[in-house]
């Protein structure tokens, strides 16, 4: 007889990631709510039509679009009612230093350890992420990668070198 076959879905963590053991005191937190943001939203909410260009058929998103205001400003009253409760759980203003609604869908805000650990127990928050700094450990990865030959044109199959000009980094 054939054996059945389970599936098991991924466990989300409920703890509070980027946490030192002894943190204490306020700090920045990135909190995600397990809406869809503006990029992905699948048009599951009645009079609110989708938005991903995976659903639309679109090239790309267009943020500016009515649907995309639309649902941009539908985000916005879901985050603001978060934050309301969160005041009222915590019986204090809540700082809200970024709002995050086209790749993702959520907020960054001063909060304290216990307060980022009760937040991550909620059923409608995908994760929260206490902010920080990592200090580079090492100085010769790009010459790991050829990078020095791409900045002087030694290793870019003959094209010039860039010198970095036209590169855009960032960090999510």
């Amino acid at each position: 007889p054939a054996e059945a076959t389970r599936v098991s879905t991924p466990k989300v963590s409920k703890e509070v990631l980027n946490e030192d053991k002894d943190a204490s005191g306020p700090a920045l937190y990135t909190v995600l709510l397990r809406e869809a943001p503006l990029a992905s939203y699948d048009g599951s909410i009645e009079g609110l039509p989708a938005t991903s260009p995976r659903q639309t058929g679109a090239a790309k998103l267009d943020a500016k679009s009515p649907e995309s205001q639309a649902y941009r400003t539908y985000l916005a009253s879901q985050q603001d009612a978060f934050v309301a409760g969160l005041e009222a759980q915590f019986g204090r203003s809540i700082e809200v230093q970024y709002k995050y609604q086209v790749a993702l869908n959520g907020f960054a805000a001063v909060l304290t350890p216990e307060e980022a650990a009760a937040i991550a127990q909620r059923s409608d928050v995908r994760l929260v992420e206490r902010n920080g700094f990592a200090e580079t450990t090492t100085d010769v990865g790009p010459a790991w990668i050829g990078a020095p030959g791409i900045w002087d044109g030694t290793n870019t199959g003959g094209l010039p070198g860039t010198k970095g000009e036209g590169v855009i980094v960032a960090i999510l």
